[in-house]
């Protein structure tokens, strides 16, 4: 994709965040009060961020005015979908330990019974203040939960050096659960804690002596997720199902109309316009607001 960009005389431009939205100037002002001018907007970033941005003192027409208001009212409050705890290890062991077990892209469930029971608890400490019953819950979690298991290097073995290995390891992780061990300020050490323990079930079980091969690891939370990409909590499928009402069109007879806006000129696309959402669905919406932006451009 970004050769295609390039080819076609576009430009990419990274460590860039939007700070400002004007739609009547048709421009967008970035976190170093660099100033973009456009013909078409798409947004394919997280909708709060959009409507957060905009500045509608620009915006004269009363209906236009009220449009938007309404579909910044309807996001207040609105939860963000699944999120992830991912954990990122490079070890001392060669590709054939692993294809022997698993694929490039593998999920694995340690005990059968499956992590409903423990999962079912999450409501009793999502905000608890007790340290000790966070750690009993998430190493329980740990021990159940199923784990989406990705080996780079098992689809293209020049992701990794000869001999050695890089997992991406993740399990479904409440934002809120999160955000309160952020809050209580044991962040990093309930991350060690997580580390350490997926290690052990997974060096029991489906990756024996996994713990005595390791290089160097780190892991991420869905704080992370939303500090550094801006979507809220950390959502990874757009909008979650309890929402009501769901802030996005969300009837598949009506996704043609999920890339427009209230706001001249601009559209959107990708996991926040239509839900359910995910990889598929925002393609889908990208192409639609491609041609849209094409025909309007026209």
């Amino acid at each position: 994709m970004r050769d295609f960009v390039l080819e076609k005389g576009g430009e990419i431009l990274t460590d860039t965040e939007i700070r400002q939205v004007n739609p009547t100037q048709r421009t967008i002002v970035d976190q170093q009060h660099n100033t973009y001018e456009y013909g078409q907007l798409i947004w394919a970033a997280d909708t709060n961020q959009l409507y957060r941005n905009l500045n509608l003192q620009e915006i004269q027409e009363p209906q236009t005015q009220n449009s938007i208001e309404n579909q910044r009212s309807l996001l207040l409050g609105k939860k963000g979908g699944d999120s992830i705890y991912s954990f990122f290890l490079a070890v001392d062991l060669d590709k054939d330990f692993f294809s022997q077990k698993v694929s490039g892209h593998s999920f694995y469930t340690p005990k059968k019974t499956g992590q409903s029971g423990a999962f079912n608890r999450l409501a009793e400490v999502k905000h608890s203040q007790d340290k000790n019953l966070i750690f009993a819950w998430m190493k329980e979690y740990l021990q159940y939960t199923t784990y989406e298991i990705a080996i780079p290097s098992l689809r293209n073995e020049a992701l990794a050096p000869k001999g050695k290995t890089g997992l991406v390891i993740s399990v479904l992780m409440d934002y809120d659960f999160i955000a309160n061990i952020k809050a209580l300020g044991f962040y990093e050490e309930f991350k060690e804690f997580s580390e350490q323990t997926i290690l052990e079930v997974l060096s029991e079980s489906l990756f024996k002596g996994l713990n005595q091969k390791v290089l160097h690891r780190f892991s991420s939370t869905p704080l992370t997720i939303e500090r550094m990409s801006g979507n809220h909590e950390g959502g990874i499928t757009g909008w979650a199902y309890t929402n009501q009402p769901i802030p996005a069109v969300h009837s598949m007879m009506q996704i043609k109309y999920a890339c427009q806006t209230p706001i001249p000129n601009i559209l959107q696309a990708g996991q926040w316009t239509f839900s359910p959402s995910g990889l598929p669905i925002s393609i889908l919406t990208g192409k639609l607001a491609a041609d849209e932006a094409t025909k309007r451009l026209k």
